[in-house]
């Protein structure tokens, strides 16, 4: 018992750093396409949810100026942060082909009953490639975001979806299955942080960026807190 305990509370200290992070390095590393609105909600996601985009636990995707920022995270965010809550007992999760289900059953320790979730795989796959390659391991991950979401609502309820949901719903329910199926950074090599889009050559400060930044620094400095 005093193992486990220390166990989380090393996850908590882990959970509750800082994520070092600025408006520059979002548009030098990140979405050079974002806006300064866009740049001020990344950041203060990023801060009260303690995600860190440097390890991949969030995505910010933004593929043209017609199109708004999308703030994903990985599925492991949801299997992480139920882990550190010291309350999952276990999990399940598989598909059924005959009713074209993922279903997903959850354990928690001040549950008597387990909680299971069902997702209707026709609403999701709309014949992306990444569906028609992997389909079973796509559903999985649906299954398990919007499962843990659900099973642990006050800890996850509020956390970004993952690409797959982004992909088909926007943030108010309505169908938005016409973006490109785009491959999402993998691993951080030799400090090169790869964009979701694909970047010019060398990104360089132009006056709007300059812009941005400064109208962001004011912004700041008039809610008179330190959001990094």
């Amino acid at each position: 018992m005093e193992k486990e305990d220390k166990k989380l509370t090393v996850s908590k200290a882990q959970e509750l750093l800082e994520i070092k992070i600025t408006a520059d390095d979002i548009v030098k590393y990140f979405c050079p396409l974002a806006t300064q609105k866009e740049i001020f909600m990344a950041l203060g996601i990023i801060k009260s949810l303690k995600l860190n985009p440097f390890t991949h636990e969030v995505h910010l995707i933004k593929y043209d100026q017609r199109n708004p920022l999308d703030i994903v995270v990985g599925y492991e965010v949801y299997l992480k942060r139920a882990e550190r809550t010291g309350k999952l007992d276990g999990w399940q999760c598989d598909i059924n082909k005959e009713k074209n289900v993922a279903w997903i059953k959850i354990w928690r320790k001040d549950w008597k009953e387990p909680f299971y979730w069902e997702v209707n795989l026709n609403e999701f796959d709309k014949g992306q490639a990444t569906w028609k390659s992997i389909p079973t391991f796509m559903g999985k991950k649906v299954a398990i975001a919007q499962g843990f979401r659900l099973a642990f609502p006050d800890e996850l309820g509020g956390m970004p979806y993952i690409k797959e949901e982004i992909e088909v719903y926007d943030m108010h329910g309505k169908s938005i299955s016409t973006k490109p199926d785009v491959e999402i950074p993998k691993a951080i090599e030799d400090k090169e942080i790869p964009l979701q889009q694909e970047p010019p050559k060398e990104i360089e400060k132009t006056n709007v960026y300059k812009q941005i930044l400064d109208n962001f620094a004011k912004a700041k400095k008039k809610v008179g807190e330190d959001i990094y």
